[in-house]
């Protein structure tokens, strides 16, 4: 089957991969495990052997196609030709069961995917998945270094996230320019950041990363009272000078709160 860039596709051959890849897959005798864009079925052979409940989301109808045969011999595998992005997830879920989620994130779409996830955090209980290298890198970095970003704050603030290893080029088809990492991210129980305010907090963080190389107050003034960013500095220590790119998780929720309650400042 071949690859179709529309779909940034890229199909995991490598059999010391594969196995390295489901070796960090638990088994789920009486649980469901959930498979973002299963391509040609080199993981998902395998996942059909460790739960009783497997759901495969493929968008490509050729890959479809080709997944057949292994449908045919597992009866609890179910596949949804779908495009998981607009997939409500919840018509899937049995009871308050928790999923396991297994995947190769499309390179023109990975991102989207994690921050769709978000609206699911009640119903996962873990995820594997591949991404390129440097979108891995991103995931994992810590406040002040260079790969972390508006990416790596947010999606911090609600999962934490495990680099596990890293894959060649070598081990795809067709061989794409770039390294993947296989990571492992697992919600937080109790995160900081309501529901009903993720699109609030994520519109914070993104405005206090659109110039990352000046100082925070000065960018945050641009959609935040001048005022209320001052009284937060100050409780926190914080020097005027200071830029978005050193602030935690915590502190970016911190700030969330403070402009959304002036009041609680002191």
């Amino acid at each position: 089957m071949k690859a179709k860039k529309r779909f940034g596709q890229v199909f995991l051959t490598d059999t010391h991969y594969i196995r390295s890849i489901l070796n960090q897959v638990p088994e789920r005798p009486e649980g469901t495990i959930m498979e973002i864009g299963p391509g040609q079925g080199a993981i998902t052979s395998g996942l059909v052997r460790k739960c009783s409940r497997l759901l495969a989301f493929e968008i490509d109808p050729d890959a479809c196609i080709a997944l057949q045969p292994i449908c045919r011999t597992s009866p609890h595998l179910t596949l949804l030709q779908q495009d998981v992005l607009t997939a409500d997830l919840h018509r899937f879920r049995q009871g308050n069961e928790k999923w396991l989620l297994v995947g190769n994130l499309p390179y023109n779409v990975g991102n989207l995917i994690l921050f769709k996830l978000l609206e699911y955090h009640d119903m996962i209980e873990s995820a594997l998945f591949m991404v390129q290298r440097e979108v891995g890198d991103r995931l994992v970095a810590l406040p002040g270094e260079k790969a972390y970003s508006f990416l790596t704050a947010s999606l911090s603030t609600f999962a934490s996230f495990k680099r596990l290893f890293h894959l060649p080029p070598g081990a795809f088809r067709p061989i794409p320019n770039v390294e993947s990492t296989f990571l492992k991210m697992t919600p937080l129980e109790n995160p900081c950041i309501r529901p009903g305010e993720r699109e609030a907090y994520l519109k914070l963080v993104s405005l206090a990363f659109s110039q990352r190389r000046k100082k925070a107050i000065r960018v945050l003034e641009k959609g935040y009272p001048r005022e209320t960013l001052n009284r937060f500095f100050a409780e926190k220590g914080l020097d005027d000078n200071v830029r978005a790119e050193t602030f935690p998780p915590a502190l970016f929720a911190d700030l969330f709160h403070a402009v959304a309650n002036p009041s609680g400042l002191t």
